[in-house]
């Protein structure tokens, strides 16, 4: 905003809100990346309850008067699909993979396809939060990144156990390993991929002795034929 005086200030525009749980609305975990030299979109409706996916009528070098198609990308009736979602599109642009949670909150899923709206899309359940002791909350989030053979990787956080989590596909489908745990980790992950390396960042929460934010931003380098050899 500009103030009286000329001067400028960044503000809220209204008044912070501590309101817990998801906001109501639409565009929520939002997530972009280039396809076709096209941009798409997928974005969570809080009010219906679904993934949604927007992709654009034009390229990235041209006007953006066309605009968006849009529509759902996965729903399910009776479900809560599509938190913490995250899209990725393969190098060669063949394929998309979308990650998101399901069942309020509980799993993670992976849709596969051609593009957003690809009929013939499948979609799978990665992480069903089930461990030796207990159920966990897993797919908190997510983020999706491809190798250079057209696979694509999820790091998430498990938000029971505070861990750091790695997902992948194999011949059976999909499984996973918990890259960093004892400690409060697996929030805000980020992952790339250069060859056969994924380096994947994390947000842990920590506090010292005087109860003084001592929190720290780490990077996992993880080598990715060690892990889907085990």
């Amino acid at each position: 905003v500009v103030l009286a005086d000329e001067t400028s200030a960044c503000l809220f525009a209204t008044p912070y809100s501590g309101i817990s749980g998801v906001l109501e609305g639409v565009g929520l975990f939002t997530s972009i990346a280039i396809q076709d030299d096209k941009p798409v979109i997928t974005y969570y409706d809080s009010i219906r309850k679904h993934l949604r996916g927007a992709q654009g009528e034009f390229t990235t070098g041209s006007s953006a008067d066309a605009g968006f198609t849009t529509g759902p990308v996965a729903c399910v009736e009776g479900d809560d699909v599509g938190l913490h979602s995250s899209l990725g599109v393969s190098n060669d642009g063949a394929s998309v993979g979308i990650a998101y949670q399901a069942r309020g909150v509980e799993t993670l899923w992976a849709m596969s396809g051609t593009s957003l709206f690809d009929p013939e899309a499948t979609h799978a359940q990665v992480d069903d939060g089930f461990r030796t002791s207990s159920l966990h909350l897993v797919g908190m989030g997510a983020d999706v990144s491809f190798d250079d053979t057209g696979a694509f990787y999820i790091a998430y956080g498990d938000q029971t156990a505070n861990d750091l989590v790695l997902a992948f596909q194999t011949a059976d489908g999909w499984s996973y390993t918990t890259l960093l745990s004892n400690g409060a980790f697996g929030s805000f992950p980020a992952i790339d991929i250069s060859g056969r390396t994924a380096w994947v960042a994390t947000y842990k929460r920590e506090r010292d002795s005087s109860d003084d934010d001592i929190s720290s931003l780490l990077v996992h380098v993880a080598d990715l034929d060690a892990l889907t050899a085990d």
